[in-house]
């Protein structure tokens, strides 16, 4: 009789313990998915970043796919990079079977150079190259610039960019897409080489310093407001905005045309935050605005 009691009662215990776990399940997610901090990242030959693993404890085995990068330090939870030399390179934590990747794209120390007459500066996003380019002539110009990406020291792809009223003094932002695949996968570089040719804007008339933006950061975005001060009807007006992340690294571009070609006209445009290869939001740390150009023809008076 008492072995039967002292039954009941353990299948009691395990009822009531079965009926919590029902109604308060152990969550095993609680400390959420194993992941790194960053997919991608953009450094300079020299500097140092932290990729961090997320919510693990297990023993990690970290590497990288060649030596454009090398590992300072490295944890279970974490690995500190540095840049060794210009390329892409990808850095691996390895946690049991499976693998995480992180893209890292490298670069060099940006230097200014000029070509016919334009004071030019690239940047790498690992996405693709922007770049900053000044119109030191004396004349507007209309220019057409073109990158060609290599791998092992062969081109595999090129992309242009253009700015076909630059007007002179001022400076505007271009980017040129990096090749990519059937798949719409960006395609490993390991280098680039720029060509720009300019004709002079004879029938041009710029407007681009009269032009107003005030901008500030929005909810994924940069929000801007342009007005045409130029006191000119305008046939029109291409506006750019460029991210950084906290080194000043490019890490995102975008540009819209905007709507205030009537003069005293006023537009809003926002640019929306880069994003990586998994379409998870990049968040910069600063952005710069460029009036690309914002122009008329001596035609169209």
């Amino acid at each position: 009789m008492k072995k039967q009691t002292k039954t009941k009662k353990l299948l009691s215990i395990a009822a009531i313990i079965l009926s919590l776990l029902i109604l308060f399940p152990a969550n095993v997610n609680a400390a959420g998915k194993t992941k790194l901090n960053v997919t991608s990242k953009t450094i300079k030959v020299g500097d140092s970043y932290t990729v961090k693993l997320l919510n693990n404890n297990k023993k990690v085995k970290w590497s990288t796919s060649n030596k454009n990068i090398k590992i300072v330090s490295k944890s279970n939870k974490q690995a500190k990079i540095k840049g060794v030399k210009k390329g892409t390179s990808y850095l691996n934590a390895k946690v049991g079977k499976k693998t995480y990747k992180c893209k890292v794209t490298i670069t060099t120390k940006s230097k200014k150079k000029t070509m016919q007459g334009i004071e030019y500066e690239l940047q790498d996003t690992g996405k693709g190259v922007v770049a900053i380019l000044k119109n030191k002539n004396k004349y507007h110009v209309s220019l057409t610039a073109k990158i060609a990406y290599y791998r092992n020291g062969k081109m595999i792809g090129t992309a242009s960019d253009n700015n076909y009223a630059f007007e002179k003094g001022k400076t505007c932002a271009l980017f040129f897409h990096a090749p990519y695949n059937s798949n719409y996968n960006t395609v490993n570089y390991d280098d680039y080489k720029i060509s720009i040719s300019t004709d002079k804007g004879t029938n041009l008339i710029c407007g681009s310093s009269k032009i107003n933006v005030t901008s500030n950061f929005g909810a994924d975005n940069v929000s801007a407001k342009i007005k045409n001060n130029s006191g000119k009807k305008l046939y029109s007006i291409q506006i750019a905005c460029v991210f950084y992340d906290r080194k000043g690294n490019a890490i995102g571009y975008e540009y819209h045309y905007s709507d205030c070609k009537k003069k005293g006209s006023t537009d809003y445009l926002t640019f929306d935050f880069p994003y990586d290869e998994n379409y998870n939001t990049i968040f910069p740390k600063k952005y710069k605005i460029y009036v690309n150009n914002a122009y008329t023809y001596t035609w169209m008076k």
